[in-house]
Order: structure tokens, then sequence, then C-alpha cells
């Protein structure tokens, strides 16, 4: 429990600050060299592998046993995990755009010359 102005100092805090840069601040240069070792590391995990490391360890019985810098290198790793699923995500969806933009200018060249269609 606390003050409803400690909540606020601690939000207004949250909203002006990352997550990443706060534990980052707390590391020292040794877990922080550490950290970057373990990051490119299991970096290197295939898509799924990676996906099943931040969710073992996003589980709230995990996460709470978690050092300060294997919570950092989790928050690091669910970062990374994220930008390579958006990326999967905008593959696809690219190409059917691509795939839209032609049905639409063969629908523009049939409705303009409807004798040319085959």
């Amino acid at each position: 429990m606390c003050s409803e102005e400690d909540y606020m100092n601690v939000y207004d805090f949250m909203c002006k600050e990352s997550i990443g840069e706060l534990m980052k601040s707390k590391l020292t240069s040794e877990e922080l060299q550490y950290a970057r070792q373990e990051i490119t590391r299991l970096c290197q995990a295939s898509k799924e592998q990676l996906s099943a490391i931040v969710r073992e360890g996003q589980t709230p019985e995990t996460y709470e046993q978690l050092s300060m810098v294997d919570a950092y290198i989790l928050h690091r790793l669910s970062q990374i995990d994220f930008s390579r699923n958006l990326v999967d995500l905008d593959k696809p969806l690219d190409t059917q755009v691509k795939e839209n933009e032609i049905m639409r200018q063969k629908s523009l060249y049939y409705a303009t010359y409807p004798h040319k269609k085959k």
C-alpha cells in the first residue's frame, strides 16, 4: 500500500522513463557486459526457441525469481522477439497489398476497356 502521491510519482516516472533504461541504470558494467553476451548468444536461437524462452521467463513464478540482470536479459529478448514477429506479420501483408494492387489495376483496365476482356 502507498499513498496517492507516491503512486502518482511512480506513475509519472514510468510514463517518462523506459523500464529497460531503469533496469540498465541499476546494473553494474560487469552485469551489462554479461547481459550483452547472453543476449547475443540467445539471439542466435531460432524464432520458435526465442519465443519459448520469452514465454517461459514471463510466467509469474519464474519472473519473480529472476535477478535484475536476468530480468533485463528477458526484457531485451522479449523486445527482439516482438520485433521479429512484427517482421513476420509484415511480409504476408505486403504480399497481399501487392496482389490487391495488381487485381485493382486489372479490374480498372477491364472496366475501362470491356471489349478487350479475354
